[in-house]
C-alpha cells in the first residue's frame, strides 16, 4: 500500500508543542482503520518531508504509539506498524474484564445518577435497535455503554487505561465483526450490570461485567476454533486488519 496516498493529507500541524501527539493521532487512526497495513514500515525521513516538519516529533510519536502498542521499535526496521494476533486479542479481553468489573464494583458505591440514566437509556435503544435489525447501530450503542460503565467509575486511572485498551481494541473491529454472537443476550447481560449497581451491590455488579466479557472473549475462542489452524487464523486477521469501518462489535 503506498504510504504517500495514505498519509498525504497529513494532520496539518501548527503549534510546535503538538506536534509529538497530533502526528501520533494522525497514525493511530491509520493504524485503526486499516489504511496503514500490520508490518508496513513507517518512515520517519519520508513522512518528515511529506508534512514539512523535523524528525524529532516523528521519533517522539513513534514512541507515544509503542507505549500504545500500536507500533513497533526495532534496530534494524524502525518503526513498524505492530502485527494483530488472537493472543493478543485474548490478552485484551482479559484486562479489559479486570477494568470493567472494578469499574462495575466503584459504580455501584456511588451510583451516579447521570451515568444511571444514560445506562438505562442505552439498553432501552439496543432493543430498538435489534427489533430494527440495525446492528451497526446496536453496536455502536453497546460500546458506550461499557464508555459509561467505567466513566462512571469515577476513578480517572482506570478510565484513561481503559481508553488505552480500547483504542488497542478497535485495531480488532474488523475480526470480531465476524464472530456469531447473540445481540439479545448481551442486552440482557447488560441489564443485568445495570440492576446490579442501581441496588449497590458492588459483588454482583462485578460479577456480571466481569461474566459478560468473558462470554464475549469465550465466543471468539469457540469462532477461531472453528477457522482452522494458528497460521490460517492469523492470515485472516492481517487481512482484516486491512479493512476499514468495519462494524464495532466490541461493546458486545
Amino acid at each position: 500500500m503506498d504510504k504517500k496516498a495514505i498519509l498525504a493529507d497529513g494532520p496539518g500541524f501548527e503549534r510546535p508543542e503538538l506536534l509529538a501527539e497530533r502526528a501520533a493521532g494522525h497514525i493511530r487512526e491509520a493504524i485503526i482503520h486499516g489504511r496503514l497495513e500490520p508490518g508496513q514500515r513507517l518512515v520517519e525521513s519520508q513522512l518528515a518531508k511529506q508534512w514539512g516538519v523535523s524528525r524529532a516529533p516523528l521519533r517522539e510519536a513513534m514512541r507515544l504509539l509503542t507505549a500504545e502498542g500500536l507500533v513497533a521499535l526495532s534496530p534494524h526496521r524502525g518503526a513498524t506498524v505492530s502485527p494483530v494476533s488472537p493472543q493478543e486479542l485474548q490478552d485484551l479481553f482479559a484486562v479489559r474484564e479486570m477494568f470493567e468489573s472494578l469499574a462495575a464494583r466503584i459504580a455501584a458505591v456511588q451510583r451516579p445518577r447521570a451515568d444511571l440514566d444514560r445506562m438505562r437509556q442505552l439498553v432501552t435503544e439496543m432493543d430498538a435497535s435489534v427489533a430494527r435489525h440495525d446492528l451497526a447501530r446496536y453496536y455502536a450503542l453497546a460500546l458506550e455503554f461499557h464508555d459509561v460503565l467505567v466513566q462512571g467509575s469515577g476513578n480517572a486511572v482506570l478510565v484513561r487505561l481503559y481508553n488505552l485498551v480500547k483504542r488497542q481494541f478497535r485495531r480488532y473491529q474488523a475480526v470480531m465483526a465476524r464472530v456469531p454472537h447473540l445481540p439479545e443476550r448481551s442486552i440482557r447481560e447488560h441489564r443485568k450490570i445495570l440492576r446490579a449497581i442501581e441496588r449497590g451491590n458492588g459483588r454482583q455488579a462485578a460479577s456480571a461485567a466481569g461474566r459478560h466479557i468473558a462470554n464475549v472473549a469465550e465466543a471468539f475462542r469457540r469462532h477461531q476454533a472453528m477457522q482452522g489452524g494458528p497460521a490460517r487464523r492469523r492470515a485472516r486477521m492481517d487481512a482484516a486488519g486491512a479493512q476499514p469501518d468495519a462494524p464495532v462489535s466490541l461493546g458486545a
